[in-house]
């Protein structure tokens, strides 16, 4: 440990008791019943509270449902993963905060972080992963149980202690992010081709996730259900290894389809996806996801990046270190793009830094030169991180 934070004392109880003082002025709103001094009903809207936010972690919505909670008030009430996310904003701001006074005080700055690793089970909750994300430029590792490392840590110290031999754990994870396209925003502009990932490379394996999406013109008739692999905001620079037709009922615009990924050791990938006011549903199965990158399509992805630059470009080297060009030349982007949208409120005195090394960064991209691209942008990096 090179350097705690103190006073911060928030955890999964805390998201626990917003939902139920949430659920608690609902049903004294829709249905008259006060239950806040009911020890009995107060016990059992705990329970479905922190059921809904395990299952939030993994999927769109979650259903409440409480029979006979008192005399006279059964509460029925869906739970969106956006309204509670809403709910907990502020409380993973706060810890987002700590984290950036963790650094200041052990002098560190992100580029010096090998790796973030996700401890105890509210960090399943995917707006942990995006805002560390967003602060620190960093995608957090999944590959570790969050309920169960520090336990397992412990134990593997204290056979240490003892002399005993302690074996390494190899742990199966993801090496590919998955997801699927759909109609959003990329770099301020709208596009038919967001990716949207559901399970993210390192993840461990087994692993199931459920995203939510709603259709954009009244009584639509089909859904096309495109399946990637890849990296890229935008899903067309990423590998497509499988597409279905899901024919929709007769629904107006923002009527929500759930999809469904998951993911098993073997690469097999199943698919479900459900519409979710008539429940009618298509599931699909892919095979082997994990050996789908052929070398056609090594080729084509190395030719779409040759494109970015110039015709005199060409990528020559082993498919691994492609592979680990094209992070690079993602992570370049990013950090131009984090850079453009923060100069508005950066400091006088950080503006002309940021300017010169943006312009130095993308001189050294169009040089091919991109170690010293990659070493410049740490440094800007370095200086995003303090600009809220």
């Amino acid at each position: 440990m090179i350097e705690p934070v103190i006073g911060i004392d928030l955890g999964g109880d805390d998201f626990d008791n917003l939902i139920v003082r949430f659920l608690v002025k609902l049903i004294k709103d829709t249905q008259g019943g006060d239950v806040a001094n009911d020890k009995i009903a107060m016990a059992s809207l705990k329970n479905s509270a922190e059921k809904a936010k395990v299952m939030l972690s993994t999927r769109p919505f979650a259903s409440i449902e409480e029979d006979h909670l008192t005399k006279g008030v059964h509460p029925s009430y869906e739970l969106s993963r956006t309204k509670f996310q809403d709910m907990i904003k502020e409380y993973l701001e706060k810890t987002i905060m700590s984290v950036t006074a963790a650094l200041e005080d052990a002098k560190l700055r992100p580029r010096d972080i090998d790796k973030i690793l996700l401890v105890g089970g509210s960090t399943r909750i995917p707006m942990v992963s995006e805002l560390l994300k967003e602060k620190l430029g960093i995608e957090p590792h999944l590959g570790i149980d969050p309920d169960l490392c520090v336990a397992l840590g412990a134990g593997i110290q204290a056979g240490r202690e003892m002399g005993k031999d302690i074996s390494s754990v190899v742990i199966d994870i993801t090496p590919y992010t998955f997801g699927t396209s759909a109609f959003g925003e990329i770099d301020g502009e709208l596009n038919d081709d967001c990716f949207v990932p559901l399970i993210k490379r390192n993840t461990k394996l087994p692993a199931s996730r459920t995203e939510a999406f709603q259709t954009v013109v009244d009584y639509q008739k089909s859904a096309l259900i495109k399946v990637f692999q890849g990296e890229n905001k935008n899903a067309l620079d990423n590998i497509l290894i499988g597409s279905y037709l899901f024919d929709l009922s007769k629904v107006p615009a923002g009527s929500v389809i759930t999809l469904k990924y998951d993911l098993d050791l073997n690469g097999i990938l199943k698919l479900e996806a459900v519409e979710k006011d008539t429940g009618k549903k298509i599931n699909m199965v892919l095979e082997n996801v994990f050996s789908n990158t052929s070398q056609e399509q090594i080729i084509q992805l190395k030719n779409k990046i040759n494109t970015l630059y110039n015709d005199n470009f060409s990528i020559e080297a082993a498919d691994d270190e492609f592979v680990q060009k094209e992070d690079t030349l993602s992570r370049i982007a990013e950090t131009l793009q984090s850079a453009q949208e923060k100069l508005g409120i950066a400091p006088d005195e950080d503006k002309d830094e940021i300017i010169n090394l943006m312009e130095d960064i993308k001189l050294l991209a169009d040089k091919k030169d991109f170690d010293k691209a990659i070493e410049l942008s740490e440094e800007l990096e370095d200086i995003l991180f303090y600009i809220d």
